[in-house]
């Protein structure tokens, strides 16, 4: 799979598809020798770490007190993130949180297609600026309780590895990376949508992989904190539900323990039962509109758009018609992006009988296949390639802005654009340009590295013989496939969820491990 992946990088980072390995004979012989030299390259690779970590005393050799750890790890990340607070106050913000605040304040209609929640976050804490003469204070004290939610997320997880008895040393790289990697700090100071729920996610992901583990009775503290966590997860992003719901299901299936599944069940049944509550009873009487159907439909519509710009004269007038009562298809046919879904989506006509026009729709998408399977396969991974090839990365800039968006009501908001500290601003953004270049830290802003890792810990549980240990993975591989599904390629912020668990997920596949040897010596006894 690694090997598969690395060309298809190659391939559409050159060519937009399959051209460079189908333009030719010789590219098709080229291409599979590849795959079978990097096959064994990785195999070897990988094969070599599992040995080395199955050798490696990764325990903790003194005794540290988990929350002693957790609060000292709080204060070192809050050291880091608050030159970034200083450099950019009162905070960045990009269209789409400018856009929640034109809702919130109605110079807008109110939908959730920005999570509602997330919305009267910003505009409560804006507002109450705006009461002490300031909406930019406002947008601070946002920014301000994002980074403290953020950092205590991450130093909880730290403490957890210090819980589990892991090592100083794994505790120790773990925070330089939260700490200095830049783009953590720069996505504290950003009012957006992501970081909070980030933060959440890590918090829910972290206290399920401790309720998977736990050798004792579970807590009720911790049962409740897997509930908040959960719903705040479910409700700061629509597609945070998809995370927790199926991940609570696969603790639930999964489990190896009996007292978890208990936990697991209730848990499932409070978030879901909270979850459809919310978008039923408690949105209609905020009179908050739902988001339209088509942000769900990115993966079909770049199909059917890459469709029409290649083979527009063997389209029927069947289909035509079909498509063009969904989608604007003269539209379509001229502006479809392979980068980016949001040209294609954004032509959705919001048909009077929208049940009928989908399914007459999907009907012909669903034959339309048939006649041309490779392009609807090239669609896909033309959208999404970022997210699972590690040879390639996408921009910086859409990383982290330094800068608030203006609009039409910017000024009315208090929404001031920061005229201090610009030189400092640029060379963080000079900073990133420069480890994007570096050979080995390039791999830091790489979506699909954090994809090989994810797989890479597959394959552990399953060189160990213990496959039922990935569910405790479940959380990282449903947001991989989101972002596959998302209208857009290489999105860092979409991301940002998978890579800040990934070193809690690296610490519970050593506390496999290290239980599994346990259990394996016990067991030779």
């Amino acid at each position: 799979v690694f090997a598969i992946n690395t060309v298809i990088g190659i391939s559409f980072k050159e060519y937009g598809g399959f051209g460079y390995i189908f333009s030719s004979r010789l590219n098709l012989v080229k291409a599979a020798g590849i795959i079978i030299g990097l096959t064994i390259l990785f195999g070897v690779f990988l094969y070599g770490i599992y040995m080395c970590v199955m050798k490696i005393d990764c325990s903790l050799k003194r005794k540290l007190s988990r929350w002693k750890v957790t609060w000292l790890s709080f204060a070192v990340l809050l050291i880091c993130y608050v030159p970034y607070l200083y450099i950019y106050f009162p905070g960045s913000m990009n269209s789409d949180s400018v856009d929640q605040l034109t809702m919130y304040f109605g110079f807008s209609e109110m939908t959730n297609h920005h999570p509602f929640l997330s919305s009267l976050l910003m505009g409560w804490f804006v507002e109450l600026g705006m009461k002490f003469g300031n909406g930019a204070l406002g947008i601070f004290m946002y920014v301000f309780m994002q980074t403290l939610v953020l950092a205590f997320a991450f130093a909880y997880t730290l403490g957890t590895m210090v819980k589990w008895n892991l090592s100083e040393k794994m505790v120790i790289v773990c925070l330089a990376f939260y700490g200095l990697t830049p783009f953590w700090g720069g996505y504290a100071q950003l009012v957006i949508k992501d970081t909070l729920y980030t933060a959440v996610i890590v918090l829910f992901v972290t206290i399920f992989l401790e309720c998977l583990v736990e050798k004792n009775v579970i807590s009720n503290a911790k049962f409740l904190a897997l509930i908040l966590s959960g719903i705040l997860s479910a409700l700061l992003r629509n597609n945070g539900i998809y995370v927790v719901v199926i991940s609570l299901l696969g603790g639930m299936f999964f489990s190896w323990k009996k007292r978890s599944r208990g936990v697991f069940i209730k848990s499932l049944i409070v978030c879901l039962g909270f979850w459809l509550v919310w978008g039923n009873i408690a949105l209609p009487l905020f009179q908050v509109k739902d988001g339209s159907i088509r942000e769900m439909l990115s993966i079909p519509f770049q199909q059917t758009a890459r469709y029409i710009q290649e083979y527009d004269s063997e389209v029927t007038e069947e289909e035509r018609l079909a498509i063009n009562t969904v989608l604007d298809y003269e539209w379509v046919q001229d502006m479809y992006t392979s980068y980016g879904a949001d040209p294609v989506k954004n032509t959705y006509k919001e048909p009077e009988k929208e049940g009928e026009a989908l399914a007459n729709y999907f009907k012909h998408w669903f034959l339309m296949f048939f006649k041309h399977p490779t392009v609807y396969l090239e669609a896909t991974i033309a959208n999404s390639y970022y997210y699972y090839c590690a040879n390639v990365s996408g921009s910086i800039e859409s990383i982290y802005v330094d800068e608030i968006y203006e609009n039409t009501y910017s000024e009315q908001l208090g929404l001031v654009v920061p005229k201090k500290h610009i030189e400092a601003r640029e060379y963080l953004s000079e900073l990133l340009v420069n480890i994007q270049e570096t050979p080995v830290l390039r791999l830091l802003l790489s979506e699909g590295f954090y994809t090989y890792i994810l797989m890479g810990m597959m394959g552990f549980f399953i060189y160990l013989k213990k496959k039922k240990f990935i569910v405790g993975l479940l959380p990282n591989i449903l947001g991989v496939l989101v972002c596959i599904a998302s209208p857009v390629l290489g999105s860092f912020r979409y991301y940002l969820p998978v890579i800040a668990c990934t070193c809690i997920l690296l610490a519970y596949c050593f506390k496999c491990k290290e239980d599994f040897v346990c259990y394996e010596n016990r067991e030779t006894d």
